[in-house]
């Protein structure tokens, strides 16, 4: 019996050991592994922006970031989750385009990057990844160099949409109508201009210089 006592204290003591250096070396790990997350976090939030992060099958986000970017001075304190009510801070149109967007990408992943205009008149850019089981929703305020893109891209869609119009409007017009180059040449004419130089359609009278 006291030989096998002082076996088993043995034992216990090496377990103990082997243990507590486990225990040390997972330490050591996790104040790593944090050391990691911290510089990450920092380098991820060093501008401006709000991350909003959905699991499978759990409809509450993991909101994360500068919720002042979006919502009004002290609301994001008391009520993150407003953040997720679109229409609070944006357009009505642009927030039923970026629920849709967000539907998209929680049900199919289908992902997506809109430019947007908030309700203060901050630009930001919100993008939409599904990432490793997770939809990720990142919202960050545009400035500089790539805010000037994205409000001429805004004005480049706009212009575009006008002239269709524009082009819609004058193809239904009985009367000729058209435009030309600096160096004379037709750019556009429409279906009267084409019947009124007994051009086969508009194309044939631009192809042809037709007066």
């Amino acid at each position: 019996v006291l030989g096998f006592s002082v076996v088993a204290a043995i034992l216990l003591m090496r377990t103990r050991l082997r243990a507590a250096r486990v225990e040390s070396g997972l330490q050591s790990q996790n104040h790593a592994l944090q050391l990691e997350s911290d510089r990450f976090r920092a380098l991820l939030f060093a501008e401006p922006q709000v991350l909003i992060a959905w699991t499978a099958g759990d409809d509450r986000p993991d909101i994360s970031g500068d919720l002042s970017l979006l919502l009004p001075h002290g609301s994001e304190q008391y009520v993150p989750q407003r953040v997720l009510n679109f229409g609070s801070w944006l357009l009505p149109e642009q927030a039923l385009a970026m629920e849709h967007a967000v539907d998209r990408l929680r049900e199919a992943g289908e992902g997506f990057r809109l430019t947007l205009a908030t309700a203060t008149g901050r630009t930001v850019e919100t993008m939409g990844r599904a990432i490793g089981g997770q939809a990720i929703l990142r919202i960050r305020e545009l400035s500089g160099v790539r805010m000037e893109l994205a409000e001429l891209g805004i004005l480049h869609n706009r212009l575009l949409e006008e002239t269709a119009a524009l082009r819609a409007f004058a193809a239904e017009m009985p009367l000729p109508m058209w435009a030309r180059r600096g160096n004379g040449t037709l750019s556009y004419a429409n279906a009267a201009y084409a019947r009124a130089t007994d051009a086969a359609s508009a194309a044939d009278a631009m192809e042809r210089n037709l007066e």
